[in-house]
């Protein structure tokens, strides 16, 4: 047998072995490091389901997970999230989990939630069309994974990263005209994330001109599904669902975009102030899209690189995980960058990796904490680098030919 036929099993045995080393890394985080847990309600939540039909927003859930935390002793009930907040569809994606035991569920979740960090990183090489030696892709897999969102993310089981995974893969299978699965990935990340409403204008928007009905058939057919299925095994949900929401909003800003982190500097001003910054988004997203219409390929990916990275101002929690939406806009800067000028231009584009990465640990060490939300500066140091540099890379990537686009 040819030494090259063993390839395949050795690949196997090292995602097999990488799998089992971030199990127990997980379970030793889970026992010696404690941060807020995001998991905790949703584990709470569909185990109560399962065994007793109690629906997820009953105030059950949140005493049950007080309880869970106080003797696992893994985070400070206090500083945690207690209640199921999403909608109540998405706790079917939580019911495996409720068969297990609580440890061993929490380690295996957050093995899911690094393999959908990598995968991100993974569709956004795809949507920036750089192709270089594995390597160099695998390199920059592991700075991703060992970033500072991604760690957080990893720490406080933050499922966002799940419906980020789906818009990215949405619009990586939009691009490559498999508008029916993107529709239905779309349709999933309604239920789960606000922003995913304006990249879902944009692809059936962009399909529908092509004459192409299937991403907005399976898009409807998607939410459709979901309400339908929810109304079956949850009857009243919504009003539930909306209560624990006005309790949650009573106590947080309802609309804290890392925009009015910015119109927060202008004391007596905030409100007219944000009010702009948001319209100029809105307008400039428009603008975007009016030139997208009728591209395709390179020119039409790098549209979409473009809106990730204004629909990131948008979302409306500032939370750290949309970072990753701006993943394809880093790397398209980094591809052409390389493109452009050749070695001068990698090294340009591996300084610029490694610098963001070293200067967020940095911005946190002096400013921030596990226990508060993030410092300004770095939910607006990389989105502003983002928007600069995509900027830059313009004519490079609307105008010039590219091969590996079809």
């Amino acid at each position: 047998m040819r030494k090259k036929n063993f390839r395949p099993y050795i690949f196997t045995f090292l995602v097999i072995s990488l799998c089992i080393g971030l199990l127990m890394i997980n379970q030793y985080i889970a026992q010696n490091f404690h941060f807020q847990d995001k998991f905790a309600s949703h584990w709470v939540a569909a185990k109560n389901w399962i065994e007793d039909g109690i629906s997820p927003y009953d105030q059950q859930i949140k005493n049950e997970t007080v309880k869970l935390l106080f003797e696992s002793e893994i985070t400070d009930p206090i500083d945690t999230t207690q209640s199921f907040l999403e909608p109540v569809f998405n706790l079917l994606i939580y019911l495996p989990f409720g068969f297990m035991q609580y440890e061993l569920a929490r380690s295996v979740y957050l093995l899911i939630l690094e393999i959908l960090v990598g995968a991100s990183i993974l569709i956004s090489f795809k949507l920036a069309g750089w192709q270089i030696h594995w390597i160099e892709t695998s390199i920059i897999i592991i700075l991703g994974l060992l970033s500072y969102p991604s760690v957080k993310i990893v720490l406080y089981g933050d499922p966002s990263i799940i419906y980020v995974f789906s818009i990215l893969l949405a619009c990586l299978l939009s691009i490559n005209r498999n508008g029916t699965a993107a529709g239905f990935f779309l349709a999933f990340a309604f239920t789960g994330s606000e922003v995913s409403v304006i990249p879902a204008i944009l692809l059936i928007t962009w399909h529908l001109f092509l004459k192409d009905p299937s991403i907005l058939i399976s898009y409807l057919a998607g939410i459709g599904f979901q309400f339908l299925i929810s109304w079956i095994l949850f009857p009243g949900w919504f009003q539930e669902w909306f209560s624990v929401l006005l309790e949650l909003f009573q106590e947080k800003q309802i609309i804290a975009t890392p925009l009015t982190r910015v119109s927060g500097l202008f004391t007596g001003a905030e409100l007219p102030i944000s009010i702009i910054l948001h319209a100029l988004i809105l307008l400039f997203i428009l603008l975007e899209w009016f030139g997208a219409i009728g591209k395709t390929g390179r020119p039409f990916a790098w549209k979409i690189a473009m809106t990730l990275v204004l629909v990131y101002f948008l979302n409306l929690q500032s939370q750290l995980v949309y970072l990753f939406l701006l993943t394809p806009a880093i790397l398209f800067i980094m591809r052409f960058f390389s493109e452009r000028w050749k070695i001068f231009g990698k090294i340009i584009s591996w300084f610029l990796i490694i610098g963001l990465n070293l200067l967020i640990y940095y911005v946190f060490r002096i400013k921030g904490s596990w226990e508060l939300s993030e410092p300004s500066s770095i939910l607006l140091l990389v989105p502003l680098i983002a928007f600069i540099g995509m900027n830059w890379v313009r004519w490079w990537a609307v105008q010039k030919p590219d091969p590996y686009f079809k």
